[in-house]
């Protein structure tokens, strides 16, 4: 069973098929309020950071179309892999900035270390 998380919530694929098409739009819609990204995907399926008239002129599009559901879960999860990634990044910078503060404070104990040993001679 494969997931994805929306609202920081995982979802399963099985989960995402068995809703109705205005169901899934309706999630596409709620992801906007939390976010300032307008997401659709192109013809070619590459997802595209657009205005919000874009995006609901393409909800507006897919949903007349044979396989809406389809393109709406393949936005999702276009869209969840995008999120997941902006969150890892945050973590990475923030280990960046530990380490050379930990560094920092090792080279400041071992300078006052050696200077209480040249002291105490």
């Amino acid at each position: 069973m494969s997931t994805m998380s929306f609202f920081s919530l995982p979802i399963s694929m099985e989960y995402c098929e068995s809703l109705p098409v205005q169901a899934l739009v309706h999630i596409v819609k709620a992801q906007n309020h939390l976010e300032t990204d307008f997401h659709y995907l192109e013809e070619n399926g590459i997802l595209v950071n657009g205005s919000e008239v874009e995006q609901a002129d393409w909800l507006e599009k897919i949903t007349a179309t044979k396989a809406p559901k389809k393109l709406l879960i393949s936005l999702l999860t276009q869209r969840a892999v995008l999120v997941a990634k902006k969150k890892e990044q945050p973590d990475a910078s923030q280990q960046n900035k530990s380490t050379p503060q930990s560094s920092l404070s090792t080279t400041t104990e071992s300078t006052h270390q050696q200077e209480h040993v040249t002291n105490g001679k």
